[in-house]
């Protein structure tokens, strides 16, 4: 690092942390963050490190600067962690260079692409024919553009964010569906082959194994045995940068022993845990769906995982959609006394980019149409 390095701003980022709570995670939208600061870094702009956290225990560094969600960024005083906000942090803060895509066409070709292989791998969708559908879209695009990126030459944010998306749809299908990106689709596989030999890419892009263990843990996925579990975690290499090519460098926090024996906690205990809690959804509701699904289940022990399980579900619904709302400044002020306060109204502006960012695809009642 030389002498220079001191004087500029040092951005933290979080990510998603792998499968032994150390290595970077399988996640997209965390790489994308990662490759907006490498290209930032290596501007010369702003140095960065990169530290990791299991969203779901995180430590205690990660809660003390009052964070909840993964990617996140920590800048002097100044924390986000909600997706549009950071990039727009960045970009106001730290204009060079200019990530900025002004391409209509670029951006409404690959609009649907990742939502279609949600469908498609959650299996909402019956076959591939839509995800094929938004990639052949994606592939004319490419071949009329003629450029190495989706607005021309040099990355912008919409690589940033398709890139490391499309190679997890390449992964995901072959590994956990029939289906294959098709070998005629040469656009495709020319922008995939760009991306490969792009060091921004490849800097921030975790491993094989790591990105087919986040999709297996995902609900509604294929899952993978726990053969395959153990040997792709043992196959999992640590991510690590190049510091002699650039000022960033990467941060992997050893988990502290607390934490790693707090983590394995038996069946037995989650039991008597789960005994202690309320959910806040009836069981008369759980048992009303899980009828309709064809599950016969007596054991109450049962029905409250499945409560607690929506609950989380929907609580992270709209904790994804607070954030937005303040985001956009929806805020009303009520009065209340003397005082006042901010109240959100949760209305379909806010809510459906977030379902489907959940692979669920949001539909309005027909008296709303």
């Amino acid at each position: 690092m030389n002498d220079c390095s001191h004087s500029k701003p040092t951005v933290t980022l979080w990510v998603r942390a792998g499968v032994d709570g150390v290595r970077c995670g399988g996640c997209p939208v965390c790489q994308q963050l990662f490759m907006i600061l490498l290209c930032k870094s290596d501007a010369g702009v702003l140095n960065f490190e990169v530290k990791t956290t299991n969203p779901y225990r995180p430590n205690f560094a990660f809660s003390s600067a009052g964070l909840r969600h993964v990617p996140a960024l920590v800048h002097d005083d100044q924390q986000f962690d909600e997706t549009d906000e950071i990039i727009e942090y960045l970009d106001n803060t730290f204009p060079q260079p200019d990530l900025t895509c002004n391409n209509v066409e670029a951006l409404n070709t690959v609009r649907d692409l990742f939502s279609r292989f949600c469908f498609f791998v959650k299996a909402v969708d019956k076959g591939p024919a839509n995800l094929e559908s938004a990639l052949a879209k994606l592939n004319a695009f490419l071949l009329k553009t003629k450029t190495k990126f989706l607005c021309g030459d040099q990355l912008t944010h919409l690589d940033c964010s398709i890139l490391p998306k499309l190679h997890h749809i390449r992964l995901v299908v072959e590994r956990f569906t029939n289906f294959q990106i098709p070998r005629t689709f040469s656009g495709v596989w020319k922008y995939l082959k760009t991306g490969y030999e792009c060091d921004v890419f490849t800097r921030s892009c975790p491993c094989d194994e790591e990105i087919l263990l986040h999709w297996s843990d995902r609900p509604d996925t294929p899952n993978l045995s726990s053969v395959e579990v153990k040997k792709y975690s043992s196959q999992s290499e640590i991510l690590q940068m190049d510091s002699s090519n650039s000022d960033s460098k990467l941060v992997l926090p050893v988990p502290e022993k607390s934490e790693s024996s707090q983590a394995k906690i038996s069946t037995m205990e989650f039991l008597n845990d789960l005994e202690e809690l309320t959910p806040l959804i009836p069981e008369a509701l759980v048992e009303h769906y899980m009828n309709q699904a064809g599950m016969q289940d007596s054991d109450p022990f049962v029905k409250r995982a499945i409560a607690l399980a929506a609950q989380k579900f929907i609580s992270d619904i709209l904790l994804d959609s607070m954030q937005k709302a303040k985001f956009k400044g929806l805020a009303q002020v009520s009065k209340k006394g003397s005082s006042k306060e901010l109240r959100y109204t949760l209305t379909s502006e806010v809510l459906e980019p977030v379902l489907e960012e959940f692979g669920i695809e949001g539909r309005k009642s027909v008296f709303n149409l």
